[in-house]
């Protein structure tokens, strides 16, 4: 990448093996001209960290999504992915090849289903665990202070800590849905009566994410690619996060819902053992750049 395109410098990080206890990887990553991180991950996957990769999972996985050249915003992948919507934007990883729509029906991942089934016993539980919820990461460029907070039940395929104590029954249901559509991440998820989450757009496109409404105050709403949805309380919304979006609470009422991620249709078992490899790396490769926005 020349001085031109604002990036002059490389910075390499050291990043845990996501298999090897005593390995790393090396990842390469521009910077602009003074050294700063700029807003969205650019760079390059060293060759040591492809080799890596490719040792643990499927070739085809990893010649799919493009390794061993610039990931992030390359050309190609941000012409081919902007080309149906202009305001898309994966940041961190482009999978070619994915269906690509702003929403998507539940019937799409029909183990999401359970979790309507069991939405007043997760919004109890969301209720008593209330306490727990802490700030969500600092984000100024999305949410004023204090305006969107979460609590973590799910990360990397297993609960998180204390949430099997907290939130049983949510626990339980995830485990049964991760059996056929595994569950990358979920957390209860509350914004802040009249607050705002400023517009943005996931780190990739290989998930979908849902919503399980527990609080839902009428008027509050979210937006994907400007198509609105207004939440209800026990009702499930699917859709693909790497389109923009935003969020919105002009009521007088706390808006709280179930955040879950599974994998995007399109993908097979194989392919999402492997991203998931992938994306470990270049999000704690992110994490500790101190990358302004990173992966969620």
């Amino acid at each position: 990448m020349n001085a031109s395109s604002g990036f002059a410098r490389w910075r390499r990080v050291e990043v845990p093996s996501p298999v090897d206890r005593g390995g790393a990887f090396v990842v390469e990553v521009s910077t602009d001209a003074d050294g700063r991180c700029p807003d969205r991950l650019r760079g390059h996957l060293s060759p040591r960290t492809v080799d890596g990769l490719r040792a643990l999972v499927r070739r085809a996985v990893l010649d799919r999504v493009g390794l061993g050249e610039e990931f992030g915003h390359a050309d190609a992948a941000v012409a081919e992915l902007a080309a149906p919507r202009e305001t898309a934007g994966a940041w961190l990883l482009f999978v070619p090849g994915l269906e690509a729509r702003p929403f998507w029906p539940v019937d799409a991942v029909p183990a999401l289903r359970e979790l309507a089934l069991a939405w007043k016993d997760i919004a109890a539980e969301a209720q008593d665990a209330a306490c727990r919820l802490a700030r969500a990461p600092d984000q100024p460029h999305l949410t004023a202070p204090d305006a969107w907070k979460q609590f973590h039940l799910w990360y990397s395929g297993r609960p998180t800590q204390g949430a099997a104590e907290a939130c049983p029954r949510a626990i339980a249901v995830l485990r049964s849905v991760s059996e056929s559509a595994p569950v990358s991440r979920a957390y209860i998820s509350a914004l802040r009566a009249g607050a705002t989450i400023a517009p943005h757009h996931g780190p990739h496109n290989a998930r979908l994410r849902s919503h399980l409404g527990l609080v839902a105050p009428a008027g509050a709403e979210l937006r994907v690619d400007g198509r609105a949805h207004r939440w209800t309380e026990g009702g499930l919304v699917l859709f693909d996060d790497s389109f923009r979006h935003e969020a919105s609470n002009p009521t007088a009422r706390e808006r709280v819902v179930l955040v879950v991620d599974v994998p995007h249709p399109g993908l097979g078992r194989g392919d999402v053992v492997g991203l998931a490899a992938v994306l470990s790396v270049l999000t704690e490769t992110a994490r500790r750049l101190g990358i302004h926005g990173a992966p969620s």
